[in-house]
């Protein structure tokens, strides 16, 4: 090193150098412990097991924890034990963990695993060679077996892997083929499946699912609707009771303006507000009406008047058995 003149500057020894010091080279040949290098100016690393190392290149041997020349690397956290090569960071893994170094995480499904990650067992609640697959909810303690899924059921579940009883089990319990008692609103061997949205009282019969449906639904299971303004209908065009204010076949049609209570019948026809009477379709409905029970008090004159004379004609065939068998014992 030179100075502001150019003269060479002179190396000072330092106080780690305890051998023998060339002034002229700055060379140490002994150094205090903790250093090294040429001069003794570099001090050995802290992961040092002792306070020396070695005095070229600073090489010392390592605490527990730590490898490389000097020390300056930690080992993984994933050996086994703290320890690891001093050379290059090999280690034995610990569950979790895999490579070289352990310093790669298996899969959080798994306990323990190969260099490329593959599973070599399950933490509980996995299984399949590959542990991909969760154990059943319905497996006691969350626990199957690691091959096949199969486990020991709680309650509430049936079958080798612990399927969940159908919904609509009675206490939510079923035998272990799955079979339950059904409550309202659910039918099927396994009460897994729901009666109609229209079925009275949510009610169908347990093995069929067939029920009676309330209005605006139709069908054996009743799950279908009828049209708008249908209230009972047997399919999607045919109606057999429309809502108020409606008629015709797919109760399609208005009643008109002027039916009294905006009520018709199934053909349109309705009595009239006072003010509407003189509407033609009123007049039709009037006249049909006056026909209807015209017609229905004939039949009733007729069957009364048919009923009379047969009453007439029993009384007269016992008068005159009767006359008869009296003139029989009078010639006697």
């Amino acid at each position: 090193m030179l100075d502001n003149n150019g003269d060479c500057i002179k190396p000072e020894k330092v106080n780690s150098c305890i051998g023998v010091y060339n002034a002229s080279t700055g060379h140490c040949s002994v150094c205090q412990n903790g250093y090294w290098g040429f001069n003794c100016n570099k001090q050995c690393g802290e992961n040092c097991l002792i306070p020396t190392c070695n005095k070229n290149g600073g090489y010392c041997q390592c605490k527990v924890g730590h490898y490389g020349n000097k020390c300056d690397k930690n080992c993984s956290t994933g050996c086994l034990t703290s320890d690891c090569s001093m050379l290059n960071g090999y280690c034995e893994c610990k569950d979790g963990y895999y490579g070289l170094k352990c310093d790669n995480r298996c899969r959080s499904e798994c306990v323990t695993c190969s260099a490329d990650n593959k599973c070599g067992a399950c933490k509980s609640g996995y299984w399949r060679l590959d542990c991909s697959s969760r154990c059943s909810s319905g497996c006691v303690n969350g626990s199957c077996n690691q091959m096949n899924g199969t486990c020991e059921c709680a309650e509430g579940y049936y079958g080798p892997t612990c399927q969940s009883c159908g919904k609509g089990c009675v206490g939510g319990i079923c035998q272990m083929t799955g079979e339950c008692s059904c409550k309202t609103g659910y039918y099927g061997s396994r009460c897994d499946q729901p009666c109609g949205k229209g079925c009275v009282k949510a009610a169908c019969h347990v093995s069929l699912g067939v029920c009676q449906c309330i209005d605006n639904f139709f069908g054996f299971f009743c799950n279908e609707t009828c049209q708008p303004n249908c209230l009972k209908c047997d399919s999607p065009t045919v109606c057999t009771r429309c809502a108020k204010g409606f008629y015709g076949e797919a109760c399609n049609h208005t009643c008109g303006y002027a039916c009294l209570h905006n009520s018709c019948d199934v053909d349109g026809g309705c009595p009239c507000n006072e003010m509407f009477a003189d509407q033609p379709y009123c007049q039709e409905y009037i006249e049909k009406n006056e026909v209807a029970s015209l017609f229905s008090m004939s039949i009733v004159s007729l069957v009364l008047a048919g009923t009379t004379m047969f009453v007439f004609a029993v009384c007269a065939i016992v008068k005159y058995r009767y006359i008869y068998y009296y003139y029989l014992t009078k010639q006697t």
